[in-house]
């Protein structure tokens, strides 16, 4: 037996039985512990006071805290006084807007006095700003999930069990709206796709008047059910899903008006012929002004609802696909509305008439990025700067036509207006700056509002961040950065890790600074370990033309710019060892990875994927689809896409690692590729996280998740 037990032991992996490097402990306690960057920002009607999510020092959640404008006095409201009681939808929602911790989530100004709405141990709370006197609203309901507060401050509507009630503020009284909540039928909540892919989390909206509220009315009955496991404790568990998979049922989502006097409830037809996307729904006086995306994402549709008829106020049509944005805002004096466009082949700011004639207000010659302000003359906004890897702030004059520059530093910001733009925040951050936020009133920097710190840690060397660009064989620029030792060993060669995401709607290799980030890729560099991120033609903050070279061709492009500049990369620095190049990377970036050690074999050594789509028969609908198409219509494209097509070419190390319990990136993902691999005499190495979702998330997990990484490529590289 102990002959045997010897046998074993020598047959268990070197990593399985190592201990912890005590550096890397000691930096992953410095990333794990919890910053306390403000967050869900948002300024009181009045504008006397900022409100914000702060994580505590000390606990994993989050409190509720307010900065008073005149005395620039932080104080903080509320935190985690009792237990969270997070529903399975919070918990759903949460994940899909990448919100962790418990405590405050969900909080919201009154519209006419310094009061605020929040939500804490699954019970609405009532704060006082000017005395800080708390209540509870004695709502005899539960769940109470997703409180809206009315125009005139009276009532607030919630959701409970699928179904909708008014609730008075002052006796916590409630009337029921809607009966029609059932199995895979719910009201007045955001579904999967509109939440994870269409950047909408609300399911209701107040009429300005306060006479009507809109709501969603959502039908999953049809949709297949995914099962996801639970199974982290003696007794079995798991959930059922319903889930969009691309070319599958989707949600049918109807908006209808409650009559909130009568409880009369109306359906809102919406025109569009096929299946369509409820995007977004604004107001024009006290009509209801709606966004519809048809279900190829290729026509954009605003319609405005008189008496329940609606009519036909904006078109927009794109041979590939629209993207979408939140910079709609009516103006009651020019009878138009705000709009950005990528129409012209770079995003820009137009006024939209209801008589039909467009204005342009920018000239395209860089992409704007995000509307940040708006009031009757002005027009605030983010755009690039001349290189793309930073952004400036501008303001425009809708009068003169004026545009001049208000924040220009070299690096990354981002804004959070007040609404008559009198005050601003302004985060910024380079490569080499920690983030530093500064609160602005009328143009003047006021105080310095928050400064992030990155502690020192016995053991890491000093490393730098040198800038890198090249251009690609049809004169396109790419972008990265490469993140070394600052003192180099004379004669050593370095191996290189390339660090992906790859996909739509990101960008990574901004000249912007992350505090874990760079603690981890210090440990990296200080074990020898070079580290590389470029955005390759499909990221964001480029002209239309660079995201849409992947359309119904994912897993190509992205991964031949990213070979082609680690190629560059290595002849300029010759120090790199380019036949010790790993990759790895999160999502997309794990089906980027996987794609790499398959598709493209032989170029990388070793690579981790993390949470990786596989096959896009198994992604959501709306994001697969606005970029692949369907299966039916782009079989070939489908087809060159999958990890599985390719999966007989594995090279290499690779190490698969994925949450058991994952709702946006299935599981399933991984077990049909490790069957693939099987099939195919190719075996890599995998990690699972029983009961845990997209993020990963947990202390212990997340420790455990960034040393089997750090330690895969240290062995392996």
């Amino acid at each position: 037996m102990k002959k045997l037990f010897i046998i074993l032991l020598l047959s268990i992996p070197a990593w399985a039985v190592q201990p912890m490097d005590p550096l890397f402990t000691r930096t992953m306690e410095a990333m794990q512990t919890r910053g306390t960057t403000p967050f869900s920002m948002k300024w009181s009607p009045l504008e006397r006071h900022l409100a914000y999510l702060k994580p505590a020092a000390d606990a994993e959640v989050n409190e509720l805290w307010i900065l008073d404008l005149k005395t620039n006095k932080e104080t903080k409201l509320a935190g985690a006084e009792q237990k969270s009681k997070e529903s399975e939808a919070e918990k759903a929602l949460k994940e899909r807007m990448r919100i962790g911790g418990g405590g405050v989530t969900f909080f919201s100004w009154f519209h006419n006095s310094e009061r605020i709405l929040y939500k804490n141990g699954g019970e609405l709370w009532l704060v006082t700003v000017a005395t800080g006197k708390k209540q509870v609203i004695p709502v005899k309901l539960s769940p109470v999930l997703f409180p809206l507060i009315s125009p005139d401050d009276k009532m607030i509507s919630v959701v409970s069990a699928g179904d909708i009630y008014l609730v008075e503020i002052a006796t916590g009284k409630s009337k029921r709206l809607t009966e029609s909540a059932g199995d895979g039928i719910y009201n007045g909540m955001a579904d999967f796709n509109a939440a994870e892919e269409l950047d909408r989390y609300e399911g209701m909206w107040w009429s300005p008047d306060n006479r009507f509220l809109y709501f969603t009315h959502v039908d999953e009955s049809k949709m297949a059910k995914w099962a996801l496991p639970k199974d982290t404790e003696f007794k079995p568990h798991y959930q059922l899903q319903r889930y969009p998979v691309s070319g599958g049922v989707n949600a049918d989502v109807s908006l209808y008006r409650a009559d909130v006097k009568s409880g009369h409830l109306n359906l809102l037809p919406v025109p569009v012929k096929g299946e369509w996307y409820l995007v977004r729904v604004h107001f024009i006086d006290q009509d209801p002004a709606v966004q519809v995306l048809a279900r190829n994402q290729k026509d954009l549709y605003i319609y405005r609802y008189k008496n329940l008829e609606p009519g036909l106020i904006y078109h927009e049509h794109d041979n590939c696909w629209i993207n979408l944005n939140k910079s709609f805002h009516y103006f009651e004096s020019r009878k138009a509305f705000l709009w950005t466009s990528e129409k012209s082949g770079i995003n820009r700011i137009y006024i939209e008439k209801l008589d039909g004639k467009e204005v342009p207000m920018t000239d395209g010659k860089r992409p704007v990025l995000r509307i940040t302000g708006v009031t009757e003359q002005m027009v605030y906004f983010t755009e690039t700067a001349a290189n793309p890897t930073e952004n400036r702030l501008m303001s425009l004059n809708m009068a003169t036509g004026k545009i001049s520059i208000m924040e220009e530093p070299e690096g990354w910001i981002r804004i959070s207006m007040s609404s008559d733009a009198r005050h601003y925040i302004v985060f910024f951050s380079n490569l080499n700056q920690p983030m530093v936020a500064s609160l602005v009133e009328n143009g003047k920097k006021n105080r310095i509002f928050f400064r992030q710190t990155t502690p020192e840690i016995d053991g890491l060397t000093a490393n730098i961040h040198v800038p890198f660009q090249f251009t690609t064989s049809d004169g396109t620029i790419l972008y990265g950065v490469l993140d070394r030792p600052k003192t180099l060993i004379p004669g050593k060669k370095y191996p290189i890790l390339v660090y992906t995401y790859g996909g739509p709607h990101a960008q990574v290799a901004s000249n912007s600074y992350s505090s874990r980030n760079e603690l981890w890729y210090r440990y990296l560099n200080t074990k020898g370990i070079c580290v590389f991120r470029m955005d390759n033609r499909g990221s964001s903050n480029r002209p239309r033309s660079f995201e849409r070279a992947i359309y119904h061709n994912m897993g190509d492009i992205e991964l031949k710019d990213q070979i082609a500049g680690l190629n560059t990369l290595c002849r300029k620095f010759t120090f790199l060892d380019r036949s010790r190049a790993g990759i790895w990377g999160w999502s997309y970036g794990g089906y980027m990875t996987c794609m790499a050690m398959t598709r493209f074999t032989g170029q990388f050594k070793v690579g981790v994927a993390v949470a990786p789509v596989t096959d896009w028969h198994l992604y959501d609908s709306a994001y697969t689809e606005r970029y692949m198409g369907t299966a039916k219509e782009n079989p070939d494209g489908y087809k060159n896409a999958s990890v599985l097509t390719w999966a007989d070419q594995l090279k290499g190390k690779l190490l698969i690692m994925a949450g058991v319990s994952d709702d946006n990136v299935h599981f399933h993902n991984t077990e049909i590729l490790l069957d693939k691999f099987v099939e195919n005499n190719r075996f890599p190495d995998l990690m699972v996280y029983p009961g845990k979702k997209h993020s990963i998330r947990g202390r212990q997990t997340r420790r455990y998740l960034f040393w089997r990484i750090s330690d895969y490529f240290i062995s392996n590289l």
